[in-house]
């Protein structure tokens, strides 16, 4: 079931390529705040135990995130929030992991796909059935973010019927 929104924007590739680097500087400073734990604390059980917790913090920051407040703080601070393709509402942590690990598994290639689809959709957000609208519409910059783009009508050369 996928209704349209008349009207929606979605946000394009530059400002989720921003969220996507401001999220990497919270997952460098998480690194280092899990490295210098595991120093200061210096006994190898608790070493072996804070890398264990840096881990599970870094696997489940996206996901839970999103599932959470609707995005990461890379997205948060740029006024983006991920939500459901179908209806717009608030995506559950299991989509949100697929979304995590699919962007996890082919990296930064998912963001091609933003260029092609109707609703700058990466494949992280084609295979969660998620999209990317601004949090604040009201606080919409003038770039970054376009409405749904139209569908491409292709003449067929068969039977002179246009076909989508």
């Amino acid at each position: 079931m996928n209704r349209e929104h008349p009207g929606q924007l979605y946000a394009r590739a530059a400002p989720r390529l921003q969220a996507y680097l401001r999220d990497f500087l919270v997952y460098m400073a998480i690194l280092v705040s899990c490295m210098v734990v595991a120093v200061a604390i210096g006994s190898p059980r608790a070493t072996q135990s804070s890398v264990i917790a840096c881990i599970a913090i870094l696997l489940l920051y996206e996901p839970v995130s999103i599932a959470v407040a609707g995005g990461t703080i890379g997205h948060l601070s740029l006024n983006l929030r991920i939500v459901r393709a179908s209806d717009l509402g608030r995506v559950s942590l299991a989509r949100a992991l697929v979304r995590t690990v699919v962007k996890g598994l082919i990296g930064l290639p998912v963001f091609l796909a933003i260029y092609f689809t109707r609703k700058s959709q990466g494949i992280h957000d084609l295979v969660a059935g998620t999209v990317v609208v601004p949090r604040d519409a009201a606080a919409v910059p003038p770039r970054g973010f376009a409405a749904e783009k139209a569908r491409l009508i292709v003449p067929s050369p068969a039977s002179g019927v246009a076909r989508s």
